[in-house]
């Protein structure tokens, strides 16, 4: 199960190293630069980290279900990991996962729908 992991992770950094590359088709002028970024401007890249962010937490927290992890645990965040174990059992890493993944996927859908109610009351 680690190496489905691991391959799945190789190619979505493959796929964003793609699509990264297609991104800046022309460099800023010193104009541009100076001026900065404009907030909120580019909606689409936070939508995709934060779909990249809700898959990988999904991905892990499918392997947590199928192996789920067992005491002792050690190492970083291990108390955190005991409080989660006592506090709902065997299946707390997976839940968890499946939980942050759902505020991603909520918080992508809110982006876009402000980003698509900007654009309406701009037209």
């Amino acid at each position: 199960m680690p190496v489905v992991i691991f391959i799945a992770l190789m190619l979505a950094l493959l796929a964003f190293i793609l699509w990264d590359r297609k991104q800046m088709t022309r460099i800023p002028t010193r104009k541009e630069m100076e001026n900065g970024f404009t907030p909120g401007a580019s909606t689409a890249g936070a939508c995709v980290g934060l779909i990249a962010f809700a898959a990988v937490s999904a991905l892990f927290g499918w392997d947590s279900w199928v192996n789920p992890p067992t005491p002792p645990f050690s190492g970083r965040g291990s108390l955190l990991k005991i409080w989660a174990y006592g506090a709902l059992g065997p299946r707390s890493f997976p839940i968890f996962s499946f939980l942050f993944s759902a505020v991603c996927v909520f918080l992508t859908l809110k982006l876009l729908h402000a980003h698509w109610h900007r654009k309406r009351r701009n037209q």
